[in-house]
């Protein structure tokens, strides 16, 4: 059933923009450690890259027939409080890509504390952050990335 901010109109593809939706827990200072040599993904490569990943993830029926639509094409930004990295490239390989800014992060000084390790581990929480605007039941949506299901940091 589609979500009711998407019921008016079935699409073909839908373009969505993550750096509209107003979500407070993100966490904007959780951040590669700069020993790493991480460097910033432009948003528009991040977003195509995104886009790709939501598209074949592997519960892509049940997103999109509640997104009201056959496919999404991310526009914009990531969500506030969200970056895309890149580790160095490999000789051979393509580089790794990470998204940090998840709230459950505890800050510690670890490098690889609660980050998405690729955007198809992202959509996830990618999706819970589009659709929990407007919760059911008055009861706040679960989101089920591998984060959210960890208890927060005290």
């Amino acid at each position: 059933m589609p979500h009711a901010l998407f019921r008016k109109q079935h699409l073909d593809v839908r373009e969505l923009d993550l750096s509209t939706i107003v979500y407070s827990s993100n966490d904007p200072e959780h951040l590669p450690n700069p020993k790493l040599n991480y460097t910033p993904v432009p948003d528009d490569e991040a977003l195509e890259l995104l886009t790709e990943a939501f598209n074949r993830h592997p519960d892509k029926s049940a997103m999109m027939a509640e997104l009201n639509c056959n496919r999404v094409k991310f526009i914009g930004g990531l969500p506030q409080g969200m970056t895309c990295f890149a580790a160095p490239t490999k000789e051979g390989r393509s580089p790794d890509r990470y998204i940090y800014g998840h709230g459950n992060s505890s800050r510690r000084g670890f490098d690889t504390d609660k980050l998405f390790r690729s955007f198809r581990e992202f959509v996830p929480h990618c999706y819970w952050i589009i659709v929990e605007r407007n919760v059911a039941w008055n009861r706040p949506r679960f989101c089920y990335c591998k984060y959210c299901q960890l208890p927060f940091p005290q």
